[in-house]
């Protein structure tokens, strides 16, 4: 019997605050989007290959948030209330 581990709810804003620092940055226009895009796509595979080389056999994708995580995993599962779906 073969036993697979897994995570549930990596930190998201890295180990620096990277999230964080780059959000307030392009929020008060001292960044452009694209940089604010590429420290997302960074976070998400530094974090991917540390759980990786942590040893964790089933590596969660889909659950980075820009900033509420909650409302993110809703959108993602389509539970969008009736006044905002058009």
């Amino acid at each position: 019997m073969t036993i697979l581990n897994h995570t549930l709810g990596f930190p998201r804003v890295g180990l620096h605050r990277e999230l964080k620092k780059a959000q307030e940055s392009y929020w008060a226009g001292k960044i452009p989007q694209e940089a604010l895009l590429a420290t997302g796509r960074e976070l998400r595979a530094r974090h991917w290959e540390q759980q990786k080389q942590a040893g964790v056999d089933l590596v969660p994708v889909g659950d980075f948030a820009w900033y509420d995580h909650v409302l993110t995993t809703s959108l993602l599962l389509g539970n969008v209330p009736a006044r905002h779906q058009n």
